[in-house]
């Protein structure tokens, strides 16, 4: 009796998702099939279609040059009867936790059409094996089902708010000398994300009861930084140098910063040396005047100071790469390739110095070494992923799915789109924007100096303004040819 009853009721419950499966499926199906045909007919007829750019220096930085910028310019010259406005969205320095974490605030503000999206490169943890996908999910069965998808996003969005909850009471609470340190980490948990607003708060709030504490001046300063606020940033950075004016680290931060942001590269050089007076062993110091004497033609100089950074730094691929990509900058990738090949030698596991060791094999002609060094590149990096960049850009595309917003994913120059797609269960419904084959190819002809300031990702880097015109064309391309018609 209690056999059949069981039975029965296991049997209404399979048939009970059965039937909510189909219909979420067929739901599914006429909604994609009908909201694609109204996105396209709301297209043709909107007086201003809006594009929203998301992602980290790499897109905010620039001004007009920057690739939101010029992509504005290419769209509106095709002249194709729809005015464009392009918003640039980037934060430098921000996680992809954070580019999500706004994203509700930024479709509320902006009200975009299309999100483009090229974020992952500052997710420097949280890897996890590249491996079939059948391995990476427990419940790799189940999680095809659109009835388990519907729970996860349900669950995770519960998850989410309680802590959204649990956080913002928190920081609305008056800090004391004895929480101030989950004060700290909290506003720096707020940056990360993006919640720049939230963490401002912190920080104000920590000024109340220790209103010269040169800490609390120096990481506001890094907030407005980040957020863009520059001549906030550059007062709290003196506000800071005003408190303990024996700090190296604030003066080398404030010259970084002067360099990177307002092109001002005499004080930046004088403030690396007052750093340098005080702690001779700091290597941003180091760092930030090499970069201000290669601004200033001083090649000699600028070396002399790399090379010192090899002497006090325990981490010494990186600063070997620095090298290859001065180097390679000066157009002599034949001096260059020596010390990425030292990178290598030091760091095997870097895919980032396998990329810049074969760039310089393929500028310099030898195209089996190029071959080989990207295909060593591309195992390391095939083997691990970022699970936080995975599942943030699953995240962003279930948020923009229910506002109704299309996805373009970009992925940055030289890097191949097959990773990028990896991240998705489902791609069909997003447009991938591949930069990998139109950087390598010009780059071949003019030289890497002209499309990349710099090469922090192994063979790609911040994009000069020939740079970002050539991304802005080729995602203005994918726009116009997807959204449009190619007409």
């Amino acid at each position: 009796m209690y056999k059949r009853k069981l039975i029965l009721v296991l049997l209404g419950g399979i048939l009970s998702l059965i039937i909510i499966e189909f219909g979420l499926r067929l739901g599914g199906f006429a909604y994609v099939s009908f909201q694609d045909y109204k996105n396209r007919l709301a297209i043709r007829k909107k007086e201003v279609f809006r594009v929203l750019c998301l992602g980290e220096s790499t897109t905010a930085l620039g001004g007009n040059d920057s690739y939101p910028s010029q992509l504005q310019d290419v769209l509106n010259k095709n002249n194709i009867g729809v005015r464009f406005a392009v918003i640039n969205g980037g934060m430098a320095g921000i996680r992809s936790d954070g580019i999500v974490d706004k994203l509700e605030d930024d479709i509320k503000k902006y009200d975009p059409d299309i999100v483009i999206t090229m974020m992952g490169i500052n997710d420097i943890d949280e890897v996890m094996p590249y491996g079939p996908r059948d391995k990476q999910e427990t419940n790799s069965f189940l999680k095809h089902f659109r009835a388990y998808k519907l729970f996860k996003i349900f669950y995770a969005h519960v998850v989410s708010k309680k802590s959204e909850i649990i956080n913002r009471r928190f920081y609305q609470d008056i800090p004391s000398v004895e929480n101030k340190e989950h004060y700290f980490n909290l506003a720096e948990q707020y940056k990360q994300k993006g919640l720049y607003r939230e963490a401002e708060i912190l920080y104000k709030n920590l000024l109340n009861i220790e209103p010269d504490n040169w800490k609390i001046y120096f990481d506001l300063a890094s907030l407005y930084r980040d957020s863009g606020l520059y001549v906030e940033a550059e007062k709290f950075y003196r506000r800071a140098l005003d408190i303990d004016p024996h700090n190296d680290v604030a003066y080398a931060e404030l010259a970084c910063f002067l360099h990177n942001r307002l092109s001002k590269n005499l004080e930046p050089i004088e403030l690396c040396k007052k750093a340098l007076s005080i702690n001779p062993e700091n290597w941003t110091a180091y760092y930030v005047l090499g970069e201000c004497y290669e601004a200033e033609g001083m090649n000699k100089e600028a070396l002399k100071s790399y090379n010192r950074m090899l002497d006090i730094d325990v981490n010494k691929d990186l600063t070997l790469s620095f090298l290859g990509n001065f180097y390679l900058k000066l157009e002599q990738p034949d001096e260059a390739v020596k010390f990425f090949i030292k990178a290598i030698n030091i760091n095997p596991t870097n895919d980032r110095w396998y990329r810049g060791a074969a760039l310089c094999f393929r500028i310099l002609g030898k195209e089996d070494l190029a071959k080989d060094y990207f295909s060593k590149a591309k195992n390391i990096r095939v083997q691990y992923f970022n699970y936080k960049t995975s599942q943030n850009y699953k995240n962003l595309k279930q948020i923009l799915d229910r506002h109704k917003i299309k996805l373009v994913c970009v992925q940055y120059p030289n890097c191949s789109i097959e990773l990028l797609k990896f991240f998705f269960d489902e791609i069909d419904d997003i447009v991938f924007v591949d930069n990998e084959a139109i950087f390598k190819s010009v780059i071949m002809k003019d030289g890497y100096g002209e499309y990349f300031m710099d090469n922090f990702g192994g063979d790609f880097g911040h994009c000069t303004r020939r740079g970002n015109r050539l991304l802005a064309e080729n995602i203005a391309k994918n726009i116009i040819e997807i959204f449009f018609g190619g007409n």
